[in-house]
């Protein structure tokens, strides 16, 4: 039965899974601002055109990432180091305040996205998302990130891997 997948629940990453069987442990991401996308460009097409003919002989598409991109606001300053590097110092309470120095020049990272929905299928994973994270405040809005998270190819032995859509657990 067709599905429309509509509504985000859960927005998570993890580290990069070593077996395909074996998700990792992921971390939500709580401040995610309306206004997330997950796209894909068309493909490139490259003809091998013919001198005798007006059809080309072979036509070549080259696929285009999948990519990811949204607004983080509200979060704790010891989420940002593993998303964008840096340097998180918890201080102490009471006397020092908690800091998150980024780092000087841009980092990128690498993680597995989870984004799941409220109706239609159950989840996207994006399997080696590059991420790049780059700080932003709006004249009415929060303080936060704009984030993109573009696909990587993820090889396990001789598969490649690139995003898996699951289906929700139908119970009988």
């Amino acid at each position: 039965m067709p599905k429309t997948s509509v509504k985000l629940i859960d927005f998570e990453y993890g580290p990069l899974r070593t077996a395909i069987a074996t998700a990792p442990t992921y971390t939500k991401c709580q401040g995610i601002l309306k206004g997330f996308t997950l796209s894909e460009a068309d493909p490139d097409a490259n003809t091998i055109d013919s001198e005798l003919f007006s059809a080309p002989f072979d036509t070549i598409y080259q696929g285009k990432p999948v990519v990811f991109k949204f607004d983080l606001v509200n979060f704790e300053l010891s989420d940002l180091t593993p998303l964008f590097g840096g340097t998180y110092s918890a201080g102490t309470p009471g006397t020092v305040a908690a800091t998150y120095d980024a780092p000087a020049d841009i980092t990128t990272t690498e993680h597995e996205w989870r984004v799941s929905f409220q109706r239609g299928f159950d989840n996207f994973i994006l399997f080696d998302g590059l991420t790049i994270g780059t700080v932003k405040k709006d004249a009415n809005g929060a303080l936060g990130y704009s984030v993109t998270a573009t696909a990587k190819i993820l090889k396990l032995g001789d598969i490649n891997y690139i995003y898996r859509i699951t289906d929700k657990i139908i119970t009988p």
